[in-house]
């Protein structure tokens, strides 16, 4: 009786509270903060009026369309979401305002002004970042020798033509004063010969920064290049000096970023929102809260922030793409027990830009994780980074199932997962070309690691499991006087070193790690699968590994006073008594210069979530001799290194092969090959099937391929009038294609994930899966645009199935545009 009484009670409460919960509109194109809010038709008008009036249980829709240039949005509770046609785009949260009227400036023509009274600190053309007025134009100024914390030293900079004592006053120099990182200071004098004194303290470790590169930049005079602005405070005049794409500059779209910080989050969720140009931050946890299925662009410092009591936080399916410094940033009190994730979102482009992304160490990453306690960071796809993908600087977060690719773009001497911390989880990862950026810094080693835990302090109990780290600028992993490790399952391969063991001297000498199956592949005569220092230290215990070194005898190098001692299994193994005693190798039988395949590695990648069977072409092999054709089962986030055994492995782009980058035709087609073996007919039923439909070849040049570009943009906007949303593949996930805005950009969806992307970028392959979605229950065009892709594509098969559904006229017309010929 009580239970069912209790039952009564709860369910009174939850419908009482439902009672409560209401539904609110925001329209930043018709509304008015004098509404009620109630109703579509009397919606509110700004973002900060709406948001105050929330209540925990309420819903606030956003109109798609609306543009909201406000600062200091408060939400303390409820839901925001966006409201409206999909066709529309995201509302957004801007940082910025936008200007119109510009006129030719009296003493140049290609320069035009406005007038303003905003501290602008960036601008946009149609979205596009201009440059603060800077020399030199491109490239870098070099400093001389002798400089410090406070002065620069360079002859070159007297070289410019303007050059006079004093001329550089008051301009900003950003300078790589060292590898790891850039720094931004305003000139106090200069004195016209070769010394720059900086105003204010040096940022950083004290480096002198001799022989790097920088750059000075707001400063009128230099305003004299494509693509560059320059502000006179004094004078409140914004000047422009248009791109060689603006054809009229008051027709563009030009945003000056003006405001600070954009929404802050104490409780609540926001979806479906669009957050751009803030100078700080665009959004800040004050408390626990969710992002869901946002868009972040253009974000000065940092898109994301969490504060001391934001832990349970959730960051997911969105997207985060030209962001100047960082994408998210998070410090919560270490003493919870973090529920925190960020996962399944789109990182692009974070700090990639050379001198914008902050000033001092820690900037220009996806992820900082300064301080917290459990903070969960997966499935992200991580893609072009200043600096780290990833940095971890308290224990116990988990970093797993991520793609990185291309950080460390724009500095050196970190990694995509970098961490300065105890116990860190770093699992089924794949990291790809860590590339390690020294074109402007002084001259200093390619330190571009896979993953790195920080040696400065006897970090512990790191878990480095089932990673795949392809073409490091440095090593695979970077394991420096760290202590009782697991490193466990990871492919390491086309690394300068698979992995690099060290101590510290004065340090304890048994380090005491696991180092087993992992696979260490060197790509090139130059890399060595295991590098180490011998100084005395015990690595601990590795067991079955496999070593590849296609080009050399040896498997493992004792880089001693860092003098290379290139040593063959059997030294390395009688000379110390942790090295691996069994492995699987496969050791110097390829001459390096031969342009044959044969024996030369590559490694097949499953990067999505699914179990897949990747297709292959030949005789692969494994270092234990494991032999594969076909198809490699791959679980998801994992990868094998194969060695080419016989045949023609067909068309390999350099080192790895992603599976969510294959054509999914090709792809089917060698798995339903691979399921046919056991049935495959005979000669006379090839022959006969040969004469029955004759090969065609298409060629295609590139005025014909821009006029299909056109008929299947013609298409899409008529499948989508019919109401009809068509599917296609792209980028390793299925997408409905929800609009196509200003007849240029798709607006597509996955699940609860959206974005943008300019349909002329649309890779052959891409194009011919959203040819296949258009063509299902289509018209005579779009079957025919369809055959049209394929054929141009190389799938013959599938080009003919549609040809073969249209008019002899319109067939006529396809094979006439192919220059396809009967063979």
């Amino acid at each position: 009786m009580l239970r069912t009484v209790f039952l009564i009670v709860s369910l009174l409460l939850i419908t009482l509270g439902n009672l409560h919960a209401a539904v609110y509109y925001v329209s930043s194109k018709k509304g008015s903060d004098k509404n009620s809010g109630k109703a579509p038709g009397s919606a509110w008008q700004t973002l900060k009026h709406a948001c105050s009036r929330l209540s925990a249980n309420d819903t606030l829709m956003v109109f798609r369309g609306s543009v909201f240039r406000e600062e200091n949005v408060n939400l303390g509770g409820g839901t925001v979401d966006a409201f409206g046609p999909k066709n529309l785009p995201l509302p957004v949260l801007a940082g910025s305002r936008s200007y119109t009227k510009f006129e030719t400036s009296k003493d140049n023509k290609k320069i035009y002004v406005v007038n303003c009274a905003d501290d602008v600190q960036h601008l946009y053309v149609n979205g596009k970042l201009m440059n603060i007025a800077r020399y030199p134009n491109t490239g870098w100024a070099r400093t001389d020798a002798g400089n410090s914390g406070s002065q620069i030293k360079s002859t070159e900079l007297a070289k410019h033509p303007r050059n006079k004592s004093g001329y550089w006053n008051g301009a900003n120099v950003r300078w790589r004063r060292w590898s790891w990182w850039f720094e931004t200071r305003v000139v106090q004098n200069w004195d016209g010969q070769k010394v720059m004194r900086l105003a204010g303290q040096p940022i950083g470790p004290n480096h002198n920064g001799d022989a790097s590169g920088f750059y000075m930049d707001n400063k009128f005079e230099e305003l004299d290049y494509p693509s560059e602005w320059f502000l006179d405070k004094a004078a409140k005049k914004l000047y422009i000096y248009p791109g060689e794409d603006i054809d009229d500059i008051n027709t563009a779209l030009v945003e000056g970023v003006v405001f600070d910080e954009g929404m802050k989050i104490s409780g609540g969720t926001v979806k479906n929102l669009e957050f751009r140009h803030y100078k700080k931050k665009a959004v800040g946890f004050g408390r626990p809260g969710i992002i869901d299925s946002c868009v972040f662009r253009g974000i000065t410092d940092t898109a994301v922030t969490g504060a001391w009591d934001a832990n349970g936080s959730i960051v997911r399916n969105s997207l985060f793409e030209d962001c100047l410094n960082v994408g998210i940033s998070w410090n919560e009190n270490k003493a919870n027990k973090s529920k925190t994730e960020f996962h399944h979102n789109t990182m692009n482009r974070i700090g990639t830009v050379p001198g914008y992304g902050g000033s001092g160490v820690w900037h220009a990453s996806a992820i900082i994780v300064t301080n917290a306690n459990g903070v969960r960071i997966h499935h992200n796809r991580i893609h072009g980074t200043g600096y780290c993908g990833v940095i971890l600087g308290s224990p116990n977060q988990v970093v797993e199932y991520n793609v990185f690719r291309k950080c460390m773009s724009t500095l050196n001497d970190g990694g995509a997962v970098y961490t300065n911390c105890d116990a860190s989880i770093i699992r089924h990862n794949i990291i790809l070309d860590t590339v390690g950026n020294n074109i402007s810094s002084q001259k200093w080693a390619n330190l571009g690691q896979g993953i790195w835990p920080e040696f400065l302090s006897q970090f512990k109990n790191t878990k480095i499991i089932n990673n795949t780290v392809v073409n490091s600028g440095c090593h695979g992993i970077f394991l420096y006087n760290n202590y009782t490790c697991e490193v466990t399952g990871n492919v390491l391969l086309g690394n300068k070193d698979g992995i690099l063991l060290k101590g510290k001297q004065g340090q304890a000498k048994n380090q005491n790690h696991n180092i087993s199956d992992n696979t260490f592949v060197a790509m090139s005569p130059e890399q060595t699968p295991i590098r180490f220092r011998d100084e005395g230290f015990n690595y601990g215990t590795m067991t079955n590994n496999a070593f590849i070194n296609p080009y050399a005898n040896w498997v493992a190098t004792d880089g001693k006073n860092w003098q290379s001692n290139n040593m063959t299994l059997v030294d390395w193994q009688k000379q110390y008594a942790w090295a691996d005693k069994n492995p699987a190798t496969f050791i110097g039988k390829v001459n390096p210069t031969s342009k044959s395949l044969v024996g030369r590695p590559h490694c097949f990648i499953n990067d999505t979530v699914n179990d897949v069977q990747f297709p292959i072409k030949g005789t692969w092999y494994t270092a234990a001799k494991e032999e594969y054709k076909d198809v490699i089962e791959l679980a998801p986030f994992t990868s094998v290194a194969l060695i080419l055994g016989k045949g023609n492995p067909g068309k390999l782009n350099g080192d790895y092969s992603l599976f969510s980058e294959l054509n999914a035709g090709e792809a089917s087609e060698v798995v339903a090959k691979a399921d046919k073996k056991s049935s495959r007919r005979s000669k006379k039923d090839k022959k006969e099937k040969k004469e029955k439909a004759p090969k065609k070849t298409a060629s295609v040049d590139d005025e014909t391929m821009k006029a299909w570009g056109e008929r299947l943009k013609k298409a899409l906007e008529e499948k989508l009038a019919s109401g009809k949303h068509p599917y296609f593949d792209f980028m390793g996930k299925q997408y409905r294609v929800d609009e196509l805005s200003g007849g240029k950009i798709l607006k597509i969806s996955s699940g609860s994930q959206e974005m943008s992307y300019p349909l002329n970028r649309l890779k052959l392959k891409d194009r011919c899966s959203l040819a296949k979605g258009i063509a299902q229950k289509g018209t005579n065009e779009s079957l025919a645009v369809a055959a049209f892709f394929f054929y141009a594509d190389g799938k013959s098969k599938e080009g003919q199935s549609y040809l073969m559904k249209i008019g002899k006229e319109e067939r006529d017309q396809v094979e006439q545009d192919l220059g396809l010929a009967q063979k």
